[in-house]
């Protein structure tokens, strides 16, 4: 029996995509989790790999030297559309991103936010002061409640502060000018976030960064996820940025206080380390 070259042809792409489509169907039942504790543990693996990129992204230091080359060249770019001011939030986003400063930064209030604490209770009990970094002073970073924080009569009444909530000032001068950086220390919540099963809350930290006490160059909401033991980065929103010689500057400081942790944690795992290796030589050799 005669059968059509072209009839051939379409029955074998008909069955070229069929059988694809069976295996990509076959491919999706075997991903997807059946069970609510596959489901679960899929989840905690998601967040484990962001947590590790997230780690990764942070750590991963650039020469600052060439800041100046790529502050340059975003303001070039912005120059070319300073009559859109909706492109130029896009610029200014991007160049945030590409520095990851507002991930930096969350990094950064993790690291310093008990500084003050531990220093002032540290005088309290009549010790010698204790200051854990030597990238930053005392002096210039410091805790006051928001009522007596300059940050009360900078932001309008719409933004959330309690009058005892805990901001951390950090100031820092370039040439003639004055920058402080305000962290709210309380957690900000907002019950809005959708989880897996449930409405979930979104916690963060509201960040602003003024010139001379009167320009703000910096502003953004750094979410993270409050965990049982340690807070994970999750995400930024970036309210303003209007980027400069003091973002080189506190990106400078970010990576030394960095250091510092990542130094301290090496001496205290090794520590920790030793002893559980004389424990183990008294208990199962000697």
């Amino acid at each position: 029996m005669y059968i059509p070259i072209w009839l051939i042809i379409v029955g074998g792409i008909i069955l070229f995509f069929y059988l694809r489509n069976r295996e990509k169907g076959r491919e999706i039942i075997q991903s997807t989790p059946e069970t609510q504790e596959e489901i679960e543990a899929e989840e905690s693996l998601s967040k484990i790999s962001k947590y590790w990129q997230y780690e990764a992204d942070v750590n991963s230091f650039f020469d600052l030297n060439k800041f100046d080359e790529a502050l340059k060249s975003h303001e070039e770019a912005v120059s070319q559309i300073k009559d859109d001011p909706n492109s130029i939030r896009q610029e200014r986003e991007n160049f945030d991103e590409s520095l990851r400063l507002s991930q930096r930064l969350w990094k950064f209030v993790d690291d310093v936010k008990y500084y003050p604490n531990w220093y002032e209770n540290s005088k309290k009990e009549g010790k010698a002061p204790y200051w854990k970094s030597k990238a930053i002073q005392p002096e210039d970073l410091i805790l006051k409640k928001f009522s007596s924080s300059a940050l009360k009569k900078l932001i309008s009444k719409s933004d959330k502060f309690g009058k005892d909530d805990n901001v951390i000032e950090y100031s820092f001068e370039i040439g003639e000018n004055k920058y402080t950086l305000f962290i709210n220390k309380e957690i900000s919540r907002r019950d809005d976030g959708f989880g897996s099963e449930k409405w979930e809350p979104i916690y963060y930290y509201p960040v602003f960064i003024f010139e001379n006490e009167n320009r703000l160059v910096y502003q953004a909401k750094l979410y993270h996820e409050n965990g049982e033991y340690t807070d994970d980065y999750d995400h930024h929103s970036l309210e303003a940025f209007k980027p400069g010689q003091w973002t080189k500057f506190l990106l400078g400081k970010i990576f030394a206080i960095r250091a510092e942790e990542e130094q301290s944690s090496k001496e205290f795992r090794e520590e920790m380390n030793k002893e559980i290796e004389q424990e183990n030589k008294e208990k199962f050799i000697d």
